[in-house]
């Protein structure tokens, strides 16, 4: 069985320890390292940010997805998909 994960962020997250110390966690969720950041982030730089994009498990980009089929049937567009979870809204 298959899923789909979405991530938002393009870049990582900085954490600070109780010992002062910084790690930095994977934001995008393409890293060799996770839960820690390897850097892949910077593939998601020509990404738009109403958009929504597919990669296989090596972090290659296989294309950005146009369309959406929910299990009711309707279609819609990842563009709106997006712009309902912006709001809080379910799709």
């Amino acid at each position: 069985m298959a899923r789909v994960v979405v991530y938002e962020g393009k870049g990582p997250v900085e954490v600070k320890l109780v010992d002062g110390s910084i790690v930095w966690l994977c934001g995008c969720g393409l890293s060799v390292t996770f839960p820690f950041c390897s850097g892949r982030h910077i593939r998601t730089y020509s990404e738009d940010d109403d958009g929504i994009y597919a990669y296989d498990r090596d972090g290659n980009l296989l294309g950005r997805i146009r369309k959406i089929v929910l299990e009711d049937g309707r279609e819609i567009s990842p563009e709106s998909l997006v712009r309902a979870r912006l709001r809080g809204e379910e799709a």
